[in-house]
């Protein structure tokens, strides 16, 4: 007959896990990204590349949700508010974030280490916000997809 160890009771897992998203926003590495893509947006030029970037575009003629939003992105750098919005209204999001991100991979170790600790004492916030926003971005997505299959226009919208 074998005895076995009663198990204390584990505490209740809460109702989500950021896994860190705030680690990996805002870092160092994360942060010197956000300004090489700002510091790119302002050589773009606004109409794009005249090639598509978007593997699935190319593949299939239909919009993603993120289709647009380098053009977008590009003309918020060249402060065309109207065209960033009309390319994708997601882009005034990716370029705060990208603002946000950015000095991060220029401030102290020490005052990342205190906004990490801030962040991580409130991770509810960044976590649902980010959720939320993925979530918009994807109901556009769709959105826009089925207004492209019901009317056939041109995708994304020009200015």
């Amino acid at each position: 007959m074998t005895h076995t160890a009663q198990q204390p009771p584990q505490p209740p897992r809460p109702l989500y896990n950021d896994g860190g998203l705030h680690l990996i926003l805002f870092n160092r590495i994360s942060g010197a990204l956000a300004i090489c893509a700002l510091a790119v947006s302002f050589l773009m030029p606004t109409q794009g590349l005249g090639f598509d970037l978007c593997w699935f575009y190319t593949l299939s003629h239909l919009p993603c949700p993120g289709c647009g939003l380098t053009r977008s992105v590009a003309n918020l750098s060249h402060l065309d508010f109207q065209a960033a919005w009309r390319y994708n209204p997601f882009g005034i999001v990716a370029y705060a974030t990208m603002l946000a991100m950015a000095p991060f991979a220029l401030i102290p170790g020490r005052w990342r280490q205190r906004w990490h600790a801030r962040l991580a004492r409130h991770p509810k916030p960044l976590y649902f916000g980010f959720l939320a926003l993925m979530g918009a971005s994807l109901f556009f997505g769709l959105g826009r997809l089925l207004y492209h299959l019901w009317t056939g226009e041109i995708f994304p919208l020009r200015p």
